[in-house]
């Protein structure tokens, strides 16, 4: 039981790390992009070289979160309630680099959200997880000169998320 108990501690260890460190390394690389450009030539190798170590730890990072996945720990989920407002805008931020730097335009429309707007949300786990994906994707699979379009806005019963993209797709059987 008490080895049991280390694997598992172990485990949840490894994942929040990998998991963590993924945003702050695409930050990183989104600035090292920026600041690349104003460089004399002579210093650019030294953002390459910058560039192609955080590209390793990311796939080191990937794979780590690929084997959790594989072994199957359990996620513990912390539900409060949010203004999705806040959560979308912080991805925003954390993304706007690397749209600007891959020239991107990033558009983001809220609306119709009251003080009534809220969401039973784990916020950490939807903005680095499921919002992170979802814009990483757009950034990867959207040339330069695309869009990547975002609105929040509420109904009557719902607050609602569209995220909007001009790259490639997906094929149709790929969605089955």
């Amino acid at each position: 039981n008490i080895i049991l108990e280390q694997k598992n501690a172990s485990s949840q260890l490894l994942q929040v790390i990998s998991h963590d460190l993924r945003s702050p390394l695409q930050i990183i690389q989104s600035y090292t992009e920026l600041l690349e450009d104003t460089l004399p030539q002579a210093k650019k190798n030294y953002f390459k070289q910058i560039q192609k170590a955080l590209a390793r730890v990311t796939v080191i990072l990937e794979r780590v979160r690929e084997y959790e996945a594989l072994v199957g720990t359990n996620i513990h989920l912390k539900i409060e309630k949010w203004d999705p407002k806040i959560v979308v805008l912080h991805v925003v931020e954390t993304f706007s680099p690397e749209f600007q730097a891959k020239g991107i335009a990033l558009s983001v429309d809220i609306e119709n959200l009251n003080e009534n707007s809220r969401v039973l949300v784990d916020a950490h786990a939807v903005s680095e997880q499921v919002l992170g994906n979802l814009f990483s994707n757009a950034l990867n699979y959207t040339k330069k000169g695309g869009q990547f379009k975002v609105r929040l806005f509420s109904n009557k019963s719902s607050v609602i998320l569209e995220l909007k993209d001009t790259g490639v797709g997906m094929d149709p059987e790929q969605m089955k």
